[in-house]
């Protein structure tokens, strides 16, 4: 994963109504919702805002969004990602709108776990991409919140005008544009000045005469549009008989990338959920049929965030085991006892991945970055060693090759086992940081105590074994052992 789940202080609850949905019927969902969070034990405190949806979850404004943030107890003794998992057992019972959790994600802002991007220029094309990928994702187990950049759209009145019919009755259409704006949006008649205000005056016509309470009056209708008059040369022409009026679906916003447009799916994860499994499992479903024509798909959120980052730092451990190998060239004049050296590193891979797999942490960008600290630390105490071998060596020439190695090791096996049992106490305060902080710091300490072993058994043995011509012409032929 990018960044591991911390445990957070607050969850973020959407609320979601069917499109065309007043404020006041939101606001009904919404205490719906109250009413739960107003018992739960675990809640100190929520804000609610009907309107608009979360700025931390997908967002949007509408009369049929809302988004609640809910301040958790500090005395709880569940983690924030138990506490939101029981809250969505607990709004299942809610059916008059749709009810998503999250929560901040850990370490700094970023995408959504999961993110699909549809590029094309049919409107029509990627709203069916979107809509097969949203029942793609809605099947595949570890998802959860699935949420379409279509999913504030709407519905519009669609006004197709019959120009040769519209001259012949001489109707303008400049003119049945300004009467449909003045009808359904309203004019400015005039101002009034109250002291030092001004109150702008709008005047709508009253396509809703049924109405029982003002604010009824600009309700709608397909019917009551087709019924609307235009000014002509010849007096007043029935709308409807010189356009077509039908319903269409209406984008409330359009998204290009690199000028192309683009409709999006994303999703969260649920608990024990991987962005990898998911993106796998959803290629291998999407795959087994072509999207429409004109269609293309790609796939970003975590995994490509995950692909990227790690990427450039296994590029990074890359050029910094260059720079060390040239150091250690000028330190030892030997490319062989070198490479020994840097063996260590990725061999200290095997601690690291085991201590994370005990812990239960996945490899996340924060452990990565303990994986390259690691590497420039436990090259120092194979360097010591090293080091003590060769100047054992060359100040007792009569020793054996053997002997060398053997006092050599003895002599540094107390200083390297202490410094490393005191770095790895001192990173234990920093693995009960947070989650954020944890694989780090277990990754130093798994990685670092399986170091100290390979330092004290591998770099002597690979030394004995394999010393290199220059390394056995040192020792005279009689004494080195067999």
């Amino acid at each position: 994963v990018f960044f591991p789940e911390d445990d957070s202080n607050f969850i973020y609850v959407e609320v979601e109504k069917p499109q065309g949905s007043e404020l006041a019927q939101t606001d009904l969902s919404v205490r719906e919702v109250e009413e739960i969070l107003y018992v739960d034990a675990r809640v100190e405190s929520f804000v609610t805002e009907v309107g608009s949806g979360s700025q931390f979850g997908a967002g949007g404004s509408g009369s049929k969004l809302a988004n609640i943030t809910v301040n958790l107890k500090d005395s709880r003794k569940q983690t924030s990602q138990e506490i939101a998992q029981d809250m969505r057992k607990d709004f299942e019972p809610i059916t008059s709108a749709r009810i998503s959790i999250s929560q901040p994600s850990g370490g700094p802002p970023s995408g959504a776990p999961v993110l699909i991007t549809f590029s094309g220029d049919d409107r029509l094309a990627l709203t069916e991409a979107v809509e097969r990928a949203e029942r793609i994702l809605s099947d595949i187990p570890g998802t959860s919140e699935i949420t379409t950049s279509t999913r504030t759209d709407s519905a519009e009145f669609v006004v197709k005008l019959d120009t040769a019919k519209a001259a012949q009755l001489g109707v303008q259409p400049a003119v049945v544009a300004d009467t449909l704006r003045t009808a359904l949006y309203g004019s400015k008649a005039t101002d009034v000045r109250t002291g030092t205000d001004d109150i702008e005056v709008r005047v709508l016509l009253d396509l809703n005469p049924t109405y029982q309470d003002p604010s009824e009056t600009n309700t709608v209708t397909i019917d009551a549009v087709r019924e609307l008059t235009v000014p002509g040369l010849q007096g007043p022409v029935p709308l409807a008989s010189i356009a077509t009026i039908t319903y269409g679906s209406a984008n409330t916003a359009i998204k290009h990338e690199d000028g192309v447009r683009t409709a999006t799916v994303q999703s969260t994860l649920a608990p024990k959920g991987n962005a990898i499994a998911v993106t796998q499992a959803f290629q291998q479903q999407i795959a087994e049929s072509p999207l429409p024509e004109g269609v293309t798909m790609n796939v970003g959120g975590e995994t490509e965030d995950v692909g990227q980052t790690f990427t450039e730092m296994f590029i990074a451990l890359i050029a910094g085991a260059a720079l060390m190998l040239a150091i250690l060239v000028l330190e030892f004049n030997s490319f062989r006892h070198s490479l020994y050296l840097l063996l260590l590193i990725p061999l200290s891979l095997i601690g690291v991945l085991f201590g994370l797999m005990i812990t239960g942490q996945p490899l996340s960008f924060p452990s990565m970055l303990g994986v390259i600290a690691l590497a420039g630390v436990i090259i120092n105490h194979a360097i010591i060693l090293m080091d003590s071998i060769a100047r054992i060596g060359r100040e007792n020439p009569e020793q054996t090759l053997t002997d060398v190695v053997v006092e050599a090791a003895s002599i540094r096996f107390r200083p390297i086992v202490l410094t490393t049992v005191t770095t790895v106490v001192g990173m234990i305060p920093l693995s009960l940081a947070s989650a954020l902080w944890g694989p780090l710091a277990f990754t130093i300490m798994f990685g670092l105590t399986f170091a100290m072993v390979l330092t004290l058994v591998l770099v002597p043995v690979l030394y004995h074994r394999w010393p290199g011509k220059e390394v056995l012409a040192h020792f005279k032929p009689e004494t080195i052992s067999s």
